[in-house]
């Protein structure tokens, strides 16, 4: 392990490697906001690389390494997994469904990737060309494959309707076991050449200023990027991507704009230039909502100023936010003060303030709101630590 790798980029900047993320071998996953970049990569030639340090072959002895497919063969689309594991190493396996019953699949000859060490895993291979069989590399170099499904007519699934997952698969029971960094997505087929280049000798590589740029689809960097957030259950943001959105709420308040807000167990009023949420109740859900402002699946990054007449808890933002939960409950004070937090709706279009009063009366103003959707294709980590200072 070397806790800071970092290389020189084109532009001068020094580019690092200090983070990875862990897996449990029992729950732990990244659900990806997939968009139409990252469907059917294996349509007309794709490659997908990345650094894995297996600690065994994971959940029932198939530990995902990434798939976009529901079910455990799959039952439609495409999953890359370690397996079989023996004598401290694990085979690396491929397999696409080709509709009912029909497969192609190859993994690795012998096992080549070395349990508890870290590997630079790639595969290549074109689902519309039938003389194109799958192509794996082990750290840099390509490495003998055998069939284990022997495709023979059929379409290939389309993957546009499911979900990405890194680590896991839909039913979270094919769980990874250790740790991962720097996954990447290309939309062609890179040659032997460019994956040597990519493994770059161990050291980082910046996918964006290589020798394919214009051709990633996608890459995650497992704390290491723009915008991943370092907390448990966080997120890891899309680096061909990673922007905010503009706001989507006028949130200044320095005008009376508490109308666009509904209460709940709550009253709402316009003072000193920001929004007060009085609570009605001690019980229930007291604050207030916004109908129709945010999406389902998507993540937003809230950040605003607020203050409290009774160290007021700040208790939850949107629906089913798994992720803010870990990051919020600070104790307000009668001063405004800054917070900031990255938060997923995962039901409904409802954005949601909530304060945990202790008595009728208690009050919590809120100033300066903004609400930004995070763009590209976003990774949100569930069942897992923070981001971890172990990379290859």
């Amino acid at each position: 392990m070397l806790p800071s790798r970092r290389i020189v980029t084109m532009g001068g900047d020094v580019f690092r490697d200090e983070y990875s993320v862990g897996f449990d071998g029992t729950d732990s996953r990244i659900i990806v906001s997939t968009d139409s970049s990252i469907n059917n990569i294996w349509a007309g030639g794709g490659t997908i690389a990345g650094w894995i340090k297996p600690s065994s072959d994971g959940e029932n002895n198939y530990g995902r390494i990434v798939q976009k497919a529901s079910g455990t063969s799959p039952s439609d689309g495409w999953y890359l997994v370690v397996s079989s594991e023996g004598s401290g190493a694990t085979d690396f396996r491929f397999r696409q469904r080709w509709g009912s019953g029909v497969f192609y699949g190859v993994e690795t000859t012998s096992r080549e990737i070395t349990l508890d060490q870290w590997n630079h895993v790639a595969i290549t291979f074109d689902q519309d060309s039938d003389s194109n069989n799958a192509i794996m590399y082990i750290n840099g170099v390509s490495v003998a494959v055998s069939e284990i499904d022997d495709q023979s007519g059929g379409t290939a699934d389309n993957d546009s309707s499911r979900q990405l997952i890194i680590g896991n698969n839909g039913s979270f029971n094919r769980t990874f076991a250790g740790n991962m960094s720097e996954l990447v997505l290309y939309n062609t087929i890179l040659t032997a050449s460019q994956i040597a280049t990519i493994y770059n000798g161990r050291e980082p590589y910046n996918h964006i200023e290589g020798v394919a740029s214009g051709n990633v689809a996608a890459w995650w960097r497992f704390g290491d990027g723009v915008l991943d957030h370092r907390v448990a259950n966080g997120i890891i943001a899309d680096q061909t991507n990673a922007t905010k959105g503009s706001n989507i709420v006028d949130g200044d308040f320095d005008t009376d704009t508490t109308g666009d807000w509904s209460t709940s167990d709550s009253t709402l009023s316009h003072v000193s230039g920001a929004m007060r949420i009085v609570a009605t109740s001690t019980s229930g859900n007291k604050g207030v909502y916004y109908n129709s402002l945010v999406t389902t699946g998507n993540t937003y990054h809230v950040k605003f100023r607020a203050k409290s007449d009774s160290s007021v808890a700040f208790t939850s933002v949107g629906n089913n936010n798994d992720i803010s939960r870990a990051i919020l409950n600070p104790t307000l004070t009668t001063s405004f003060q800054g917070y900031e937090f990255y938060t997923t709706t995962d039901a409904g279009a409802v954005f949601r303030l909530y304060v945990a009063a202790r008595t009728v009366d208690d009050y919590l103003d809120i100033d300066d709101i903004t609400i930004q959707k995070i763009n590209g294709n976003l990774g949100r980590l569930t069942s897992m630590d923070d981001f971890e200072g172990d990379t290859p």
